[in-house]
This record gives structure tokens, sequence and C-alpha cells, in this order.
């Protein structure tokens, strides 16, 4: 079994049981997959390819982890950074890993909004939480990102 057939086996056997619960949230088994292949599938449509690198710059929660089962499902791989990090570390980190995409909570909106035009080979700066209204202009929310995407 590979790490990419883990979350549809999952779903096969435990369809309707929670798989994830977090501050309120949940996701069923079944709906977990059919966003991981969703997600998977909006990222693909950005020209991503197996191999190739999402960072994750977020705190636990339900959209993070539909972002590394894209990554799973997908062939993806993903790079996760440390929240704790400076602007300048972070930076670093994105230059050494070339993303195609990036994926961050709003809370670093302060960190990512004077890196974003640093990096013209990260496709899509997708933001996960916060108000979807208050989305800066260079990034998409999570939600409208996700729904790009075939289940």
């Amino acid at each position: 079994m590979l790490v990419g057939d883990i979350i549809p086996r999952n779903a096969v056997l435990n369809g309707p049981k929670c798989a994830v619960a977090f501050e309120g949230g949940t996701r069923s088994f079944a709906e977990y997959a059919e966003r991981s292949y969703q997600l998977a599938n909006a990222l693909i449509g950005l020209g991503l390819r197996r191999q190739d690198r999402i960072s994750v710059m977020a705190q636990n929660g339900i959209e993070m982890l539909e972002a590394y089962g894209a990554g799973e499902v997908s062939g993806l791989i993903v790079h996760p950074i440390n929240y704790r990090l400076t602007a300048a570390e972070v930076a670093y980190l994105l230059g050494d890993a070339e993303p195609g995409a990036v994926f961050f909570d709003a809370v670093f909106d302060q960190i990512i909004t004077p890196l974003h035009d640093q990096f013209p080979g990260i496709s899509k700066f997708i933001r996960i939480g916060g108000v979807s209204e208050e989305t800066p202009e260079w990034a998409v929310a999570f939600e409208e990102f996700i729904s790009g995407g075939a289940p």
C-alpha cells in the first residue's frame, strides 16, 4: 500500500465515520477524501504535477489536513513551513523549495504579504481562514480555490 492509497481506502472502509474534528468542524472519511481529491484537482489545474511542491504555513486545522491530503492523493510533495519563523526565514525556504503553490493561514498575512511578489514561480497563494472578502487580491480564499477542482 502506498501513502496515496490510505485516504481512498479509509473512505471506503469508514465512509460516514468522523475522520477529523477540530474547533467545531468535522469531516467524515468520505468527505475528507472527496475534498482532498477536489483540492488535488484544483492544484493540478494550475499545472502542478507529481513531485512538484506545495508549501503549507498553517496552524492545526481541517483545511491544513486537506492540503496534506491533496499532496498524498496527487503525488505532490508537501513542504511544511514553521509558522514561528521570521519573514526572512520563510523567504529563504520558499526560494529553496520552489513550490508551485503556497497555503497560508490568514493570521500570517503580515508575513506572506511582503513576500508574495518575490516569487513569480509560485502559481497561487491560497489563504486559509479569515473572512473571504478580506483575502488580498494576490491570493485566493481556500474555499474559493477548492471549489474550482473536480471531486
